[in-house]
């Protein structure tokens, strides 16, 4: 469920940026915070 969740993110973040270097540092860090809160919403 917190792949659908971040899958948005990535579209809207790519099409701002359109480079992948920086949203690689961007997905690490927003990966800790949503994974709590993604699986217990999913529960």
């Amino acid at each position: 469920m917190s792949a659908n969740l971040l899958l948005p993110s990535r579209l809207r973040e790519g099409s701002g940026e359109g480079t992948p270097a920086p949203i690689a540092p961007c997905e690490a860090m927003s990966f800790p915070p949503l994974t709590p809160p993604a699986s217990g919403r999913g529960m």
